[in-house]
Parts: C-alpha cells; sequence; structure tokens
C-alpha cells in the first residue's frame, strides 16, 4: 500500500474517532495496521481495545498493540510527524507503556502544536488547565481553544462552548450566543459532545426558549453514535416521559444501562436503583443494584451512596451493616443530600449505630427539610404531634398534622400510611373514613409499601 494511502485513511480514522465513531475509525485503522509506518494506526487500535471503544474492552491486547507503536511513534515524533507526537505525548502524558512524563508530554505537544496539529493545541490548551508542569492559565487555554477551534477541531469548539455556556472559571464569562455558534458547528461537524450540550441547552431553555422536540433529537443521534452523557440523558427523559410522549421505563433503564456500562456514574445509579426497584422488568435483583450502586459509589456519586446505606441499614443485600449504613450516609450528607441528612437524623433518633441524641435528629431533619426532604417532613411531624422535649419540641398536633399531611400529599409512603391510620382511627380531627383508608392503602401499596394494619 502506497504512502499516501495510508496518510489518506489514518486522517479519515481519526475524523471517525473524534466524531464518536470507534468502530469505523477501528476499521479503518486495521486496514492499514501492518502497513502504517509511522505507528500511529498501531496506536490508535491499541488504545480502543485498552479502553473498549467500538470494541470489547481488552487491556492485555490492547498494551500489546500500544507496545509494539511506542518505537514507531519515538522514530516517527523525531521525524517531526505532528499526530505521533501527539499520540506519543498521550500515551507519556497516561502512563501507558511509558512512564508518565508531564516535561516531556510538554514539549511533544508544543512540537505538534507549532506546527498547527489541533489535536496537539487542544491538548497543550487541557495542559494550561491541569498539568503540574504549567502554571494554570485559563486565559491562555481559552487562546488555544479559539485556535484549535479556528482548524475545525470539534473537540475545541464543544469544550469552549460548554465553558461559555456554563461558567466554569471566573476568567471566562458566560456567553450564550458564542456558546451556541460553537456548540451548533461542532454538532453539525458530528461532535457527540457538542450535541449533549446543545440538547441540554434547548432542553433547559439556557440558550432562549424551550425546545423539548429539537432536544430530544440531540440526544437521541448523540446516544445513537454512542455518547455516555447522551445515554444517561435520553435514560432520563424516558424515565421522566420529560421530552417524550410518556414515561417508558423499559427503554428508560435500556438507555441507563448502555451509558453505565461504559463507566458513566450517573448512569450506573440509575440501573443500581432500577435494579433494586424492580423498574422497567420483572422482578428485583438485589445482586445487580448492589454491583451498580457500588461502581457508581466508587466515584462518588451521592444517591449512590445513600441507596448503599439504606441497603446495609436494612439488611436488604449483602446483610446488615449499620457501620457500613453510616458511613454511606454520612458520605452523603457531607455533600448536602437531603435524603442522606434525614437517614442520618432517624439513625439519631432510633440511637442506631449512634448515642441516641434527638436534639441532633431535629436539627438534621430541619437541615434536610430546607431542602424539601419529605421523610424530614414526616418524622420532624411525628416529633410535633407526639411533643419531644428531649429535642426541645412542645407537643403542637396542628403543626405536626399539617406536615405528615403535606408528605402524604407528595406520595411519601409512610405519611399515606400514617394518614390512613388517622382515618382509621379517627385520631387529629381525622373523621373515621374506611373507604378513604383503604384508598391510602392502595396509594402506598402501589409504591411498593405495605402499611401496618
Amino acid at each position: 500500500m502506497d504512502e499516501s494511502t495510508i496518510e489518506s485513511i489514518l486522517q479519515q480514522g481519526e475524523a471517525a474517532y473524534e466524531r464518536g465513531l470507534h468502530k469505523e475509525c477501528m476499521e479503518l485503522c486495521k486496514q492499514i495496521l501492518d502497513d502504517d509506518p509511522s505507528g500511529c494506526a498501531l496506536y490508535r487500535v491499541g488504545t480502543q481495545y485498552y479502553y473498549g471503544d467500538g470494541v470489547v474492552p481488552d487491556e492485555d491486547k490492547g498494551m500489546e498493540l500500544i507496545l509494539r507503536s511506542i518505537p514507531l511513534l519515538e522514530r516517527s515524533s523525531q521525524a517531526g510527524d505532528p499526530l505521533a507526537m501527539t499520540n506519543l505525548a498521550y500515551l507519556l502524558s497516561e502512563g501507558l507503556g511509558l512512564p508518565k512524563d508531564e516535561h516531556r508530554t510538554l514539549e511533544l505537544y508544543k512540537a505538534a502544536a507549532d506546527q498547527g496539529k489541533p489535536k496537539a493545541i487542544f491538548n497543550l490548551a487541557l495542559l494550561h488547565v491541569s498539568s503540574d508542569d504549567l502554571q494554570k492559565d485559563i486565559k491562555e487555554a481559552e487562546r488555544l481553544l479559539l485556535i484549535a477551534a479556528e482548524h475545525n477541531y470539534e473537540g475545541a469548539m464543544s469544550l469552549l462552548g460548554s465553558w461559555y455556556l456554563v461558567p466554569k472559571y471566573p476568567e471566562i464569562p458566560e456567553n450564550i450566543p458564542e456558546a451556541l455558534r460553537l456548540l451548533t458547528r461542532a454538532s453539525d461537524m458530528g461532535c457527540n459532545e457538542a450535541k449533549t450540550q446543545l440538547a441540554w441547552a434547548y432542553q433547559t431553555g439556557r440558550g432562549g426558549e424551550i425546545n423539548n422536540e429539537l432536544a430530544f433529537r440531540l440526544y437521541t443521534e448523540a446516544a445513537e453514535r454512542g455518547e455516555e452523557a447522551a445515554q444517561d440523558m435520553l435514560g432520563r427523559a424516558y424515565e421522566y416521559g420529560d421530552l417524550t410522549e410518556g414515561v417508558n421505563l423499559q427503554k428508560a433503564f435500556m438507555w441507563y444501562k448502555k451509558s453505565a456500562d461504559k463507566g458513566y456514574s450517573g448512569a450506573q445509579a440509575s440501573v443500581g436503583l432500577f435494579y433494586l426497584m424492580g423498574r422497567g422488568m420483572d422482578r428485583v435483583n438485589l445482586r445487580e443494584a448492589f454491583r451498580y450502586l457500588q461502581l457508581a459509589a466508587n466515584q462518588s456519586e451521592e444517591i449512590a451512596w445513600y441507596a448503599l446505606g439504606m441497603m446495609y441499614q436494612r439488611g436488604i443485600y449483602p446483610e446488615k451493616d449499620i457501620n457500613e449504613a453510616l458511613r454511606y450516609y454520612s458520605m452523603a450528607a457531607e455533600r448536602n443530600l437531603p435524603e442522606a441528612i434525614s437517614r442520618l437524623g432517624y439513625l439519631y433518633e432510633l440511637g442506631e449505630g449512634v448515642p441516641r441524641d434527638l436534639k441532633k435528629a431535629r436539627a438534621l431533619y430541619e437541615l434536610a427539610l430546607e431542602s424539601g426532604d419529605l421523610e424530614a417532613q414526616f418524622r420532624l411531624g411525628v416529633m410535633y404531634l407526639e411533643g419531644v422535649p428531649e429535642a426541645g419540641l412542645r407537643k403542637d398536633e396542628e403543626l405536626g398534622l399539617q406536615y405528615i399531611s403535606w408528605a402524604a400529599e407528595e406520595q411519601y409512603p409512610e405519611a399515606i400510611c400514617k394518614m390512613a391510620e388517622f382515618y382509621d382511627a379517627g385520631q387529629y380531627g381525622c373523621a373515621v373514613n374506611r373507604s378513604y383508608v383503604l384508598q391510602l392503602y392502595a396509594i402506598a401499596a402501589s409504591k411498593n409499601y405495605v402499611c401496618d394494619v
């Protein structure tokens, strides 16, 4: 195969990879795997196997190909090949097949950037944001991203557009028109990350008027091409029905799982919760629920910490462990997750795993209630109904009933059952109404909660 053909196929493969067409990239690079003298085809196929981009992950096979590519990349870099320099710099930055070397990474990216290689300019910009070898300089990163964007590098347009859409750094002010321009341009070129960002802008009205139809179309385009963030957002769209014509839990689970299996932490948490509650499937699967929630928890997803805390506290799976429950609740509470704050309050109210402290329980409930947590509202209501001097609460039946009824109206199952209890016994001003009691029991049962009758 002649040199110009190899170069053409290599460029096509790189373009496909940048657009998220990983399978197409793999097929192209495999055509020249043994003929490409630069090592770039070996590098690309190797990293795809290593990370599972467009192929079943195989770290051993990926590393074998990466190691084969390194001598060729070194030789091509010395000869001034900017793509080889960029690829070798990446291996050095990640410590893949070579010891990490930020100084040499920087040198290679600079050399490739000096030849106008957009990907190198983009990666050099990223180093100005996070490298230990360079002083953090967000404005310089912006300047380099603008240069890469002028060279039609989709990743630079997408990243810069996201910075302008939702400011991340004080040095970069909001610029919605420019954000939409860059994201639309990158999206039209096939950039999945840009499609996802643009979809979010239309969904939330960040770019002006809300356009759910366009948001759904963009999410779907990106998701079908393997973009995990878009797959997660599409899962949410089907779960809540806010972009679709109705809720479809089976489709929600399908998209969440596609995203989760690519390592997207939010989707891993959602898949774990679906398995835990049996949503979109015939029955619960506690083993898989625990596995996916742990994957999400390992990536610091607060809702996964909270759910694992519940599983350990209640002994759902693998077995009851109040210390683990307390650990997970505490981590989520430190991130201000109201559900976890409320659960911690309940542990202090019961004295489970911690010394009983009703004042602390009340304080935690009140803190969680500031964010509208329904369990906190319910438990404070019970405290007011009964009066808890140790917590500094006087008996206030009217306020207590109000708190519990509000939580019931918002479909909190335990509050629904408590209201059924009141109507059954004619307590706290609730006239006996057995028909209504049965309705309340049915509502609680529909939420997989069985009232004590």
